[in-house]
Formats: structure tokens, sequence, C-alpha cells
């Protein structure tokens, strides 16, 4: 069995129109989420193998709030450009390339394309992944390689919100 975990980042912040869309940083909900969200995934004993994250300033940090809490080396974090500018088809090739030994995948990215990837993935549909949500899916399959259209069930999904 194989578990995809999806995490939207935390909130941006929009005020300072001069930053290009790469470049914003979270805002203060952000900032107060994300390290909310980590220690909740602490307490399930989540535990991913590899990292995979858009380079994207709001994705950097909420990737880095996370992967601290969850004791992940900062430096196996592959960023990966591609992830923030190519969409939900770069994705699933993205996914079914990875190393079968991994049991257990985080990808950190961006809406809608993590929306559209889960609904792709999983036979339970989301309507949306909000900010900061987690939305982690296992899969009977042996290999990365057999990732494809409803072939994930939902295992849990996270955000801030469902704690307020």
């Amino acid at each position: 069995m194989k578990t995809l975990t999806l995490l939207r980042h935390a909130k941006s912040c929009w005020s300072d129109t001069s930053l290009n869309d790469f470049e914003r940083p979270l805002n203060k909900r952000g900032k107060r989420d994300a390290p909310f969200i980590a220690k909740k995934l602490v307490e399930q004993d989540f535990s991913p193998q590899v990292i995979l994250a858009s380079p994207a300033k709001r994705a950097r940090i909420t990737t880095t709030f996370v992967a601290q809490e969850l004791n992940f080396p900062l430096q196996k974090i592959t960023w990966d450009k591609s992830i923030y500018v190519l969409g939900m088809d770069y994705l699933v090739k993205l996914i079914q390339k990875q190393h079968s030994e991994y049991e257990h995948i985080l990808l950190v990215g961006h809406n809608f394309e993590l929306t559209d990837f889960a609904n792709f993935l999983c036979v339970k549909e989301v309507e949306n992944i909000p900010t900061m949500g987690v939305y982690s899916m296992n899969m009977e399959i042996d290999s990365w390689s057999e990732v494809g259209n409803k072939c994930a069930e939902l295992a849990f999904f996270e955000y801030p919100k469902l704690y307020k």
C-alpha cells in the first residue's frame, strides 16, 4: 500500500502588490495555521519518506514549518518549480516516477491543481482543499507507476477551520 498526502500551502499575503505571485509570503493567519496543522500531523504519527514541494515562497515557508515539526531533514526536500508552473498532468507524472521503495510521499503545492489531482485520484471527491489543507490518500498499489484515475481512498482530511 502507498500513501500520498497533498498539502496546500498556508494562507498567503496579498498586501504588497509589487511582489509577483511566486514571491508572495504567508500572512498572519498562514503563519498561525502552518505550525498548528504541522503539530496535528505529528499527533497522527505522520511520517512521509519524501517531500516534493513547490519553491514558491508561500509553499517553501509552509513546507519548512511542516518539515521541522516532523523532524524531516530540510536538505532532503525536493524543490520542484514545475509543481508551481505546470498543472495536474505534471503532478500525475511526477508521482508515477517516484521509487517504489517509498511508501509515503508528501506533495506541497497550490490550488486548483491539488484539488483537481485529489479528485482525479480519489474515489471520494473534495470540493476544495483549503489553505493549509492536508488531503491524505491510501492506494492499494505496489509501485507509484500504477497511480491513476480513482485509485485512492481517502485516509484523512485536515484543515484549520475544522478546529475553529
